[in-house]
């Protein structure tokens, strides 16, 4: 019989040092913009309500429409990255953004603002997991891509804060320089990106698109986003409240039972299974929602009942920025040592502080205490933020980061549609909401801050487990009838060899000890074969040698611990003797 030897890798193409050096900035500056856009329009809304005269409830829209093109087309955006070409989706995104940025920094009327507004959101949802998925795939050494991603994620709260304070400065001059600095500067990004960004991998595994499945959930989002913000219009109770929710909930169904019996399905709901990631999803919705509500509230509140300017707004939020930008990549970096949910839940304790603080001492009307919530909330909110997204991002296996990311984003977006127009509903009961109106809008962001704690609290709890659980042993019953049923039948002579390794879930270590697979002198040939009948690129290394010692010889190896093999269910350790 003939034993299939080790894959070995084509040699790879010399790029210049500079267009290397140039990727992360690249790749980060589109994440940048994403965030500030997000952000700026907060300190512009009423200067963008007295100039086209817009009411309360038509103005959440100019927010809302985003929110609403964001969420609504992440999922789709997300899968894309992983099945086609990231980086023609990257660029062709970009191209839209900059055109609709344009478009809406010279609108003369509510509906072409708030169309172009959403039609950024659409493009949004396609360079964010375009530009992630093309960071985890290039980045092959494990160190710098875990260093590239922290600094990727960090830069996503200093953008949100960013474009709280920069955005106040713009607006102290015209509001339409909101939407047309972000322009100019997809357009630098887009000028550099077919030569930064390297081509794709030729075999990179093309699959179909399930068309019915982003249909579905697009739609369903939409309606959701769409029945909850005219629901300050409108009321809870109306026909088409009551009309979109309902749609929603169907269409959800319905996507649920598609994904269950397609080939291909748009989301596989097995990641759902991923460690951390459903809670991450959990912790984004309610954390980014409970901010940008607090943040409208408050911009609303200083620039209407106190007659602050937008710069003097902007300057609020500065103390807060500054302390995000100069920690952000900090707390990444904390992530990847102490665990996703330690960080996140001290950084959700401080969210929670700071919004309590605006809601019970009367910060509202005292400035001096208000600045001090900004900076607790300035320090909180990337703790949190990157460490809900590394929880979410890190238990999915390379050929899902698009996905995993699209759903974060996507929680991330639905989220803010969903208490932002929860918070309109409260301020809309009024023609010229009073400070009881604000304070109850402060109440809908105070309640999604303590269920955002509560959920960080679980994942702590969760991970709480044994640093140190006991490994199987060779007399363990159910080990040696799982791996004679399963493992060992194709090797007689294969022996178990026991070696400890760092199995990093989310990053946190676990030591943990999994069988590990040889056979004196054939170490080389039974993990090529592994790799290329069994486990394809899913054979997993042991330890930090033997991981070396096997991608030398061209057998590619990832953190997934466990892969599904016929009738059972196995771990796909391989290795050699140490």
């Amino acid at each position: 019989m003939t034993t299939p030897t080790a894959i070995r890798p084509l040699p790879p193409v010399q790029r210049p040092a500079w267009l290397t050096a140039l990727l992360l900035p690249v790749l980060c500056g589109v994440q940048f913009i994403d965030a500030f856009d997000v952000a700026a329009m907060g300190p512009a809304l009423p200067e963008i309500q007295h100039a086209l005269g817009l009411s309360p409830q038509t103005l959440q829209w100019v927010v809302t429409a985003y929110v609403l093109g964001y969420g609504g087309f992440l999922l789709l955006g997300g899968r894309l990255a992983d099945l086609f070409d990231r980086k023609r989706l990257l660029m062709v995104a970009l191209a839209v953004f900059v055109l609709a940025s344009i478009v809406g920094g010279l609108a003369t009327s509510d509906t072409v603002l708030i169309a172009a507004r959403f039609v950024k959101g659409v493009t949004a949802a396609f360079t964010a997991p375009a530009a992630l998925s093309i960071l985890l795939h290039t980045y092959d050494d494990e160190s710098k891509r875990h260093r590239a991603l922290g600094a990727f994620l960090s830069i996503s709260s200093i953008g949100f804060t960013g474009g709280l304070v920069l955005g106040g400065l713009m607006a102290a001059g015209t509001w339409r320089l909101v939407l047309l600095v972000p322009a100019a500067l997809a357009m630098i990004l887009l000028a550099l990106t077919p030569a930064v960004i390297p081509p794709p991998k030729t075999n990179d595994e093309r699959q179909r698109v399930d068309v019915l499945g982003a249909l579905t959930v697009t739609t369903a989002l939409l309606a959701l986003v769409y029945g909850v913000s005219t629901s300050s219009d409108h009321g809870w109770g109306s026909g088409s409240t009551i009309a979109s929710l309902t749609t929603a909930a169907i269409l959800v169904t319905a996507f649920v039972h598609i994904q269950r019996v397609r080939r291909a399905p748009l989301v596989p709901l097995t990641i759902f299974r991923r460690p951390g990631l459903a809670r991450g999803n959990v912790t984004i919705f309610l954390l980014q929602g409970s901010y940008i509500a607090w943040q409208f509230v408050a911009t609303l509140y200083l620039q209407n009942a106190h007659g602050w300017s937008p710069l003097e707004v902007g300057l609020i939020f500065t103390p807060g920025g500054l302390l995000t930008l100069l920690t952000a990549q900090r707390w990444a970096g904390q992530v990847m040592r102490r665990g996703s949910w330690p960080i996140a839940t001290m950084g959700m304790v401080l969210m929670l502080s700071g919004t309590l603080w605006t809601e019970t001492l009367g910060s509202l009307d005292n400035i001096l205490v208000f600045g001090v919530a900004t900076v607790v909330m300035g320090l909180g909110f990337p703790m949190s933020y990157v460490g809900a997204n590394i929880s979410a991002i890190a238990g999915a296996r390379p050929q899902e980061h698009g996905l995993a990311s699209g759903l974060f984003i996507a929680s991330a977006q639905v989220g803010s549609g969903v208490i932002l127009g929860l918070v309109a509903t409260v301020l809309g009961r009024s023609v010229h909401p009073d400070v009881a109106d604000y304070r109850a809008g402060l109440a809908v962001a105070l309640t999604a801050a303590v269920l955002a704690t509560v959920t960080c609290l679980t994942g702590l709890r969760r991970g709480a487990a044994p640093r140190h659980p006991k490994p199987w042993t060779p007399d363990s019953r159910a080990f040696h009838s799982y791996t004679q049923r399963t493992v060992f039948r194709p090797w007689p002579g294969t022996r178990p060899l026991y070696v400890p390794r760092t199995y990093r879930r989310v990053f946190e270590s676990h030591t943990r000890a999994f069988p590990c697979l040889t056979h004196p002198g054939l170490e080389d040939r039974f993990a090529g074969w592994c790799a290329e009948k069994r486990w394809r690129a899913q054979a997993v290394s042991a330890s930090p040698p033997i991981g070396r010692h096997l991608k030398q010889r061209g057998i590619s190896y990832t953190e997934a611990g466990r892969r599904r093999l016929p009738g059972r269910e196995a771990v796909g350790l391989v290795g050699t003797s140490p």
